[in-house]
């Protein structure tokens, strides 16, 4: 599942001239090779572990049993990786996640939190018919911030040179609600503006802290509410989705890209994550792809040498990952 060797020697891989060489086979580093190598770029990935994905990956804790240990949903995938990289062709296919979050509170009660406006909004209502008209508007500028900064089609400032906050003022115009979101919120501030009820805002305040080392209390961490509703997964704003064959299926298929391109790389274990079809592409694009292989430092062509070529060429199947030193000019 994922799992990579050495198409080379240590040595020999290190001799060669590359372009661009990419540390880490995670996600984000698969899907950076086939956009390099698909710009003419001669790119080099080189992982430490025996399968590629990162974070984005799966295990088989069980005979049989194939589980992501890490990301467990996609969401943020923009529609134009997947289309540029040809996801759908390499097998990546996805679910709607609309049960959202299930909340049990001390009381004996709780909340299904559905990604689902209509099915949410009668769970509010139920639990807490005074907070209606506070939760449409607290979603209304979840909705107002993605429109403005994400809008379908041209516009996304997520696509290119990262925007500066003047530009993003810009986009919000006088939204003072969006800017204080966006910028000085934290996740207790967003909920107690908007809710009255303590379980709800309770049921909501895990959503600012998603990936971080902060406390809903914290400023900033409304923003992370709105960045993991800022996605347009499918088409449909703010969706999250079960990848079939879990997420390490997305880097396998960016692998298999490239070695179907004739290049480096091969797999072990068969395929079923967002990770792996990453890996596809890159390979189709050009790009080599190895793991077991710890990489050490970049040497200036000053100090590179053929000694440096290699510290350690030992063979995959070595407890200990060879080492290598990559010669930059």
């Amino acid at each position: 599942m994922g799992e990579l060797g050495l198409p080379a020697p240590i040595r020999e891989l290190a001799a060669k001239t590359w372009d661009t060489i990419v540390v880490g086979a995670g996600h984000n580093g698969l899907a950076c090779a086939a956009y390099l190598a698909r710009a003419d770029q001669r790119v080099l990935v080189i992982e430490s572990r025996t399968r590629v994905g990162g974070a984005c990956t799966i295990e088989e804790p069980f005979p049989g049993v194939r589980m992501s240990p890490c990301a467990y949903l996609a969401g943020l995938l923009h529609p134009l990786v997947v289309d540029e990289l040809d996801l759908p062709r390499r097998g990546f296919n996805w679910t709607p996640a609309v049960n959202g979050l299930f909340v049990p509170f001390l009381d004996g009660s709780s909340i299904q939190l559905w990604d689902d406006d209509d099915r949410c909004e009668a769970e509010v209502r139920r639990l807490a018919p005074g907070d209606v008209a506070g939760w449409r508007a607290m979603s209304d500028v979840i909705r107002r911030l993605r429109d403005a900064l994400r809008p379908t089609g041209t516009g996304d400032l997520w696509i290119g040179e990262a925007p500066t906050p003047a530009q993003i003022e810009v986009r919000l115009s006088a939204d003072n609600e969006a800017l204080s979101v966006l910028f000085d919120w934290s996740m207790a501030e967003y909920v107690e503006h908007y809710l009255r009820d303590e379980r709800l805002q309770i049921a909501y305040l895990g959503q600012g802290v998603i990936g971080t080392n902060a406390s809903p209390f914290d400023p900033g961490t409304a923003s992370i509410r709105f960045h993991h509703a800022s996605g347009r997964l499918g088409g449909i704003p703010g969706m999250w989705g079960y990848v079939r064959g879990g997420m390490g299926m997305a880097d396998l298929v960016i692998l298999m890209a490239q070695h179907f391109g004739g290049m480096w790389g091969y797999v072990r274990g068969g395929m079923g994550m967002v990770s792996f079809y990453f890996c596809d592409a890159a390979l189709e694009s050009g790009a080599t792809v190895v793991s077991v292989c710890r990489f050490r430092k970049f040497c200036p062509a000053k100090e590179w040498s053929s000694n440096a070529a290699s510290a350690s060429p030992q063979e995959p199947s070595s407890p200990t990952p060879p080492v290598c030193g990559v010669g930059l000019p």
